[in-house]
C-alpha cells in the first residue's frame, strides 16, 4: 500500500518531501491522487499533530509530520539516508535548508505579507545581494566534486534552493552571479533539476502554484508577472525582463502576488 503525502497547492516545504518520495522508489500518493486541496483543510486540521502540513500518512493510519520528520523517515525506510559521511552530511544539508527557508520567511514578501511588514526593502537587497551568496558559498566549499547526491538532505536542500532561484531579483548577475565562482554547486543543481524524477515532481508542482514566496514567480512558466517561457538556465531575456520587474515591484513596496501557472 502507498504512503499518502498531503500539503498545500504550493511549492514552500511540500516539494522537499515529494522529491524524497520519488527518488526512493517507495510507492506514494500525493495531493492530486488523494484529491486534496484547500477546501478540505479545515476539516483536515484537528487530525493534525501540529495543525500544519506536511503530512505522510502511513499504510496502518499513523501519522508522520513536521518536514524534517517525513524526509528522515523516508530516508529510514527506504534506505536512502546514507551511512557515515554521507548520512552527516545529509543531516547538515537539512539543516541548512532549514536556515534559508528561515530567512527567505524573514526577508522576502509573500502573497500573503507585503515587504513593508517583513524587514523592508533595503534588508531584502541585502539579503540577495550579501546573505545568500555567503551561505551558497559556504554550500559550495562543502560540495564534493560529484554533487551532494540524491540523499533525503540533498533532495530537500535541492527543493529550496530551486525556489530561491526561481525567486532571486537577478541583482549582482543573478542568483549564480556572473561568475563561476559557484561551478561545483550549481552543476549538481542543473544535474538533479534535469533528473526525471525532478521533473515530474517540480512541473506537478508548478501546475498547481509556484510557491507561498510571492517573488517565486515562476521564470519557466507564462505566469502573470513574467511571461517567461520554460528557460533552462533561468537566462533568458524574457526571464531577466520577470526578474527586473519582480526586483522593482518590491522595491517600490508592492506585494506581488505569485499567481498560477497555466
Amino acid at each position: 500500500m502507498a504512503v499518502e503525502l498531503r500539503y498545500f497547492n504550493v511549492m514552500a516545504k511540500g516539494i522537499g518531501p515529494a522529491l524524497v518520495l520519488e527518488y526512493s522508489g517507495i510507492e506514494w500518493k500525493g495531493n492530486k491522487d488523494l484529491g486534496f486541496h484547500g477546501g478540505l483543510w479545515a476539516d483536515l486540521k484537528p487530525k493534525t499533530p501540529f495543525g500544519q502540513l506536511p503530512m505522510l500518512t502511513l499504510p496502518n493510519g499513523e501519522i508522520v509530520a513536521q518536514t524534517t520528520a517525513i524526509i528522515n523517515y523516508i530516508g529510514k525506510i527506504a534506505g536512502t539516508e546514507g551511512s557515515g559521511r554521507d548520512y552527516a552530511l545529509s543531516q547538515m544539508l537539512i539543516g541548512e535548508a532549514e536556515d534559508l527557508y528561515s530567512l527567505l520567511q524573514k526577508f522576502v514578501p509573500t502573497s500573503f505579507v507585503s515587504i513593508d511588514k517583513k524587514l523592508g526593502v533595503e534588508a531584502y537587497t541585502h539579503f540577495w545581494a550579501k546573505t545568500v551568496g555567503e551561505h551558497v558559498g559556504r554550500l559550495e566549499v562543502l560540495c564534493p566534486s560529484s554533487g551532494f547526491g540524491t540523499t533525503p538532505g540533498a533532495l530537500y536542500l535541492f527543493s529550496i534552493l530551486h525556489q530561491m532561484v526561481l525567486a532571486c531579483p537577478g541583482v549582482h548577475g543573478g542568483f549564480w552571479g556572473a561568475t563561476d565562482e559557484f561551478r561545483g554547486l550549481r552543476q549538481w543543481y542543473e544535474n538533479t533539476l534535469d533528473a526525471p524524477p525532478t521533473q515530474k515532481v517540480a512541473i506537478a508542482a508548478m501546475r498547481i502554484c509556484i510557491s507561498v514566496l510571492a517573488v517565486h514567480c515562476c521564470r519557466r512558466c507564462r505566469c502573470s508577472l513574467g511571461r517567461a517561457q520554460w528557460g533552462r538556465l533561468y537566462s533568458t531575456s524574457s526571464a531577466s525582463t520577470s526578474s527586473t520587474l519582480q526586483h522593482e515591484a518590491v522595491a517600490a513596496g508592492k506585494n506581488v502576488s505569485p499567481g498560477r501557472c497555466r
